[in-house]
């Protein structure tokens, strides 16, 4: 584990030191938020984006050790969390980009990561919870669809604050709570594994949960901003930083797995 441990901190540095170079690009003159905001969030956010290619890395690496029956199931996850970093990497050039966050009126480019990434790390838990024939209400589509469903019509009715485009809204928070509701499922579906399967499994999975809840954290918190009146600088922060705890979670789950499946790395 030696050499991974040096890749790992190597990366985390590499991306530490390019957030930090972040401060040198000149804020947009259309930005709404003072200088400092501007830098703080766009630094976080870029690290926190950053953190996502040695979790790729460490996922990755990880699937070297798992049967040939198991490694579709892993590799689904992989592209999973690899469809989370790519969407997480879009964020940080909004804020460059498009400071007055027009994308809202066109989210399918932004948003559409996330929702790969959901449908696509359930289907790897699904099929991993069938090869080991674990049982769950979770591992049901037709319930995890239902679940879906009954969440969009919620978030769809909920009061909100006046917009000038109310369908709009309703869309775009649909859109992001489909994501986050399907990661949750993903992570119910993960709880039920981890309690059926074998012991070795149960830090891995642990993490890989916690990780999986903190990309719930970031669409929840997108659509209740976007419903009521609320600090957008407050509500960019909240979100940026969850994408930052989301890829050191997501990293140190990939960690756990390369140290189940490839303990002989050095």
């Amino acid at each position: 584990m030696k050499r991974i441990d040096r890749l790992l901190w190597a990366m985390v540095a590499i991306v530490f030191g390019l957030s930090l170079l972040s401060l040198l690009i000149p804020q947009p003159s259309s930005s709404v938020v003072d200088v400092l905001a501007f830098h703080f969030d766009l630094a976080l956010i870029l690290f926190g984006a950053g953190l996502f290619v040695p979790a790729v890395v460490l996922f990755v690496r990880g699937l070297r050790g798992f049967k040939p029956t198991f490694k579709v199931a892993y590799l689904l996850l992989c592209a999973g969390v690899l469809c989370i970093g790519l969407g997480v990497v879009i964020l940080p050039l909004i804020t460059i980009f498009d400071p007055t966050e027009s994308w809202r009126n066109n989210p399918i480019v932004v948003v559409l990561p996330f929702i790969v990434s959901g449908a696509l790390i359930y289907a790897g838990m699904l099929l991993y919870a069938r090869l080991l024939q674990v049982a769950s209400i979770w591992s049901k589509p037709w319930f995890v669809l239902a679940f879906i469903l009954g969440g969009l019509a919620i978030t769809i009715f909920l009061p909100h604050a006046d917009v000038p485009d109310e369908t709009a809204l309703d869309v775009l928070n649909a859109m992001v709570m489909w994501v986050g509701l399907f990661i949750f499922a993903a992570a119910m579906l993960i709880m039920a594994i981890k309690r059926q399967t074998s012991s070795i499994y149960t830090n891995s999975l642990a993490w890989l949960f916690f990780a999986l809840i903190s990309s719930v954290l970031t669409p929840v918190l997108t659509v209740l901003f976007g419903l009521f009146a609320y600090d957008a600088w407050l509500s960019d922060a909240l979100v940026d930083f969850c994408v930052f705890i989301s890829g050191v979670l997501y990293m140190r789950s990939g960690y756990a797995f390369v140290q189940i499946t490839a303990p002989d790395i050095n």
